[in-house]
C-alpha cells in the first residue's frame, strides 16, 4: 500500500526527510554531550573505591 501525501512532490519530501534526520542527529549528538558531562560531574560526588588497593590487598584477605 502507498500513502500518497496530498501537494507533496518528491523532492519536498526529501527535504523534510533530511530535515528530520538532520534534528535527530543533532538533538542525539547533544544528549550524548550532556551526559558524558553529568556522569563527568556526579563522579565527583559518588565514593569509589580505590583501583590500587596496595599489595596487600583488602583487609579482609588473610
Amino acid at each position: 500500500m502507498y500513502c500518497r501525501l496530498p501537494n507533496l512532490g518528491i523532492l519536498e519530501a526529501i527535504g523534510y526527510g533530511l530535515l528530520i534526520s538532520v534534528v535527530v542527529i543533532v538533538a542525539r549528538l547533544i544528549i550524548a554531550l550532556l551526559s558524558a558531562q553529568f556522569t563527568h560531574w556526579v563522579s565527583r560526588y559518588i565514593a569509589v573505591g580505590d583501583a590500587n588497593p596496595g599489595w596487600r590487598g583488602p583487609s579482609w584477605s588473610c
